[in-house]
C-alpha cells in the first residue's frame, strides 16, 4: 500500500451528456472523501476492462494492451493502436498545423467550404 496525495478540481465535468440537464452535467467534489475516491477508482478501471473484453468479443490482445496502458497509469491508449490518447493527439494537432488549405478546399464541396467559412469567428487568431 502507499499514501498518494491529489489536488482535486471543485468540480467535474461530465462528457457524454450534453443532452442532460445543465446542473448535472457537473459534479462537485468538495464532499469527496478517500473512500469514495477509491471506489470511483476501482468502478473507473473496472469498467475499463471489463468494456474492453465485452466490446472486443474477449480479444486477450485488447485486454492486455488495455491491462498494460492502466499499469502504466495511462488512461487514455487507444485500443486499436495501443498508441497514447497524448501521442495521438499531438500527432492530429501537428497534421493539422501543417495542413494545406488549397488542398484541403479541393477536397471540400462548395456546400462544406461554405459551412466551414460560416464557422470562422473575428477571434480565432
Amino acid at each position: 500500500m502507499r499514501t498518494l496525495t491529489i489536488t482535486l478540481p471543485d468540480s467535474i465535468e461530465i462528457k457524454g451528456c450534453s443532452d442532460a440537464p445543465a446542473e448535472m452535467r457537473e459534479v462537485k467534489t468538495e464532499k469527496w472523501n478517500e473512500d469514495f475516491i477509491l471506489t470511483a477508482i476501482r468502478h473507473g478501471v473496472s469498467q475499463a476492462l471489463g468494456d474492453t473484453w465485452s466490446v472486443s468479443k474477449k480479444d486477450k490482445d485488447k485486454l492486455r494492451k488495455k491491462w498494460e496502458s492502466l499499469t502504466e497509469g495511462d488512461w487514455s491508449t487507444r485500443e486499436r493502436t495501443g498508441e497514447s490518447g497524448a501521442k495521438f493527439a499531438a500527432k492530429f494537432d501537428e497534421t493539422i498545423k501543417n495542413l494545406n488549405i488549397e488542398t484541403l478546399a479541393g477536397k471540400l464541396t462548395k456546400e462544406q467550404l461554405f459551412a466551414l467559412a460560416a464557422l470562422a469567428k473575428p477571434d480565432n487568431a
